[in-house]
């Protein structure tokens, strides 16, 4: 990566022109007087890179810093405007927008003809006492991120905020993506939802315990004479099973895959135990003649990374420091968080898209521009010998301290994916989308 593909990064979304037009297109500043926009903008981001908690007070003497004093309650009124919060997410928006699908290259051939991979979860982020969004704890405040990631983007593609009480699955909005895998959690488990991707999409999730599909068709792991019977615990599975079963939804039975293989035991803490192995049951309509057993669950383990995202974004863009207990204020930190957050991941896209490319550390990206950002505050807009120097010195930080410590060490994912490469080798005919 060099100094202008750096840059341009930078100026593709936090261009002045552009951040200019699109503040007075969403309202967020019909006229320019006490507050300017691009260094109001830039403080709000740089405050996800200081403290425990965010709030108004900390963004305005950032503010402070390159533009002089501001009246409170001016500054105050323009972090609470809701132009402010719909201008810093259509600025998430374009930002989104221009991911570069370069971890798709890296896909096996059976998941090359996908159109994408979509994980969906959700995370919680604590917010003041008395806050609008309730929390599932008693006269506590917290707001639900629902989010989309795209594997192929590397990225979220989609968030949707709504109060901590409520559940994953009705927060579900959009029509499925044609051609697309899905791979969701227990949280989103419907049998309708199923019926509903199926249509268009493919999906893998886990099987509710409570769930007693009844098998029409055994390809491994059972004796045939129990197709018809329910699959209950009763029944003496082997290790790695492999079935048709049906699912009623509104009075009618629907076909799906049902599949089991072992995966590495857990305590009641969710920690792995070494050595000791559980029963994964999966519900999916994946093609059997392309992917197996063991594939499903390899899939389904792709599924980690959305759970890798929130922590990153919580633990380095500051997401889960909340300090406001006001929804219009909430929306826009939430907003800037994840701006730096897209930011970061095309630095990090960049970085790995090279001739000699090596394992970059996308925490230690993210690590870097926390560090840097208060100070670009001063030099990111000029056009100088002293700005440009700073780019470079930028750029050399990034290239040399962001590859990871181990650089024979691969990625999960793509550990992973070289597993299911090697699983489907002897497929001749790729997954159709």
């Amino acid at each position: 990566m060099d100094v202008d593909t750096l840059r341009s990064i930078f100026r593709a979304s936090l261009a002045p022109e552009l951040l200019l037009a699109s503040a007075r297109s969403s309202g967020a500043f019909v006229r320019i007087r006490e507050i300017q926009p691009v260094p109001f903008l830039m403080s709000l981001l740089a405050g996800c890179a200081f403290g425990a908690q965010r709030d108004i007070a900390l963004t305005r003497r950032l503010y402070e810093q390159t533009e002089g004093p501001v009246a409170s309650s001016t500054f105050d009124d323009r972090v609470d405007a809701p132009g402010t919060a719909r201008w810093l997410w259509s600025l998430l928006c374009t930002t989104r927008s221009r991911g570069n699908r370069a971890a798709k290259r890296m896909w096996p051939r059976a998941l090359a003809a996908l159109t994408d991979i979509l994980l969906e979860d959700g995370t919680v982020c604590a917010l003041r006492a008395g806050s609008a969004f309730e929390s599932t704890r008693a006269s506590k405040g917290a707001v639900k991120l629902l989010s989309t990631v795209s594997l192929s983007d590397g990225q979220m593609i989609a968030v949707r905020l709504a109060a901590a009480v409520h559940h994953d699955r009705p927060l579900l909005r959009g029509a499925p993506v044609p051609g697309a895998l899905y791979l969701r959690d227990l949280g989103f488990y419907d049998h309708g939802e199923f019926v509903r991707l199926a249509e268009e999409a493919l999906f893998v999730s886990r099987l509710k315990l409570s769930a007693v599909p009844r098998l029409v068709a055994i390809t491994r792991g059972l004796p045939n004479h129990y197709v018809g019977e329910r699959m209950t615990d009763a029944l003496p599975y082997e290790a790695i099973v492999d079935a048709d079963a049906t699912v009623t939804v509104e009075g009618e039975a629907h076909r799906f895959r049902v599949v089991c293989v072992p995966v590495p035991a857990k305590n009641a803490k969710g920690q792995r135990i070494p050595g000791q192995t559980m029963a994964g049951w999966y519900i999916t309509n994946l093609p059997r003649e392309q992917f197996d057993a063991e594939c499903i669950g390899l899939l389904y383990r792709l599924r980690w990374a959305i759970e890798r995202v929130f922590r990153r974004a919580k633990q380095r863009c500051a997401l889960s420091a909340l300090r406001t207990r006001r929804p219009t204020v909430m929306a826009t930190f939430v907003a800037a968080s994840l701006l730096v957050f897209a930011l970061g991941t095309h630095v990090t896209a960049a970085l790995r898209d090279s001739p000699n490319p090596v394992a970059i550390s996308e925490d230690t990206v993210l690590h870097v521009l926390q560090a840097r950002w208060p100070s670009m505050l001063d030099w990111w807009q000029r056009n100088d010998p002293f700005s440009t120097a700073r780019w470079v010195t930028l750029r050399n930080v990034l290239v040399y301290e962001t590859q990871h410590r181990n650089r024979k060490r691969p990625l999960s994912l793509n550990q992973i994916c070289g597993q299911i490469a090697e699983r489907t080798a002897r497929h001749a005919q790729p997954l159709a989308a």
